[in-house]
């Protein structure tokens, strides 16, 4: 379940974005969206079995993952590169 803001917390946050972007289209560079808006996810690091398609375990820590795939025989890590989920087709 996902809270509402309040109305006045959601009005001012549209006008300062929309203020910002006219800024920026008069200019032609457009401020950096932060982690929170990106929906951004971290990398990650699965432990799978080898010829395995779906991951054991996922670590956030590369470290992790390592010292779980050394104690299991027929197991590696595999990087999983982390993306921005809400704008991964838009901004580059």
């Amino acid at each position: 379940r996902i809270p509402l803001w309040p109305t006045i917390d959601a009005q001012s946050r549209f006008e300062e974005k929309v203020k910002l972007h006219q800024i920026a289209r008069g200019q032609g560079i457009y401020p950096p969206c932060t982690p929170e808006e990106r929906w951004a996810r971290p990398d990650s690091w699965a432990v799978m079995k080898s010829g395995a398609k779906k991951a054991y375990r996922v670590f956030e820590e590369p470290a992790l993952a390592k010292a779980m795939a050394d104690s299991m025989s027929g197991y590696e890590v595999v990087h999983r590169p982390g993306e921005n989920v809400r704008c991964a087709r838009y901004c580059p």
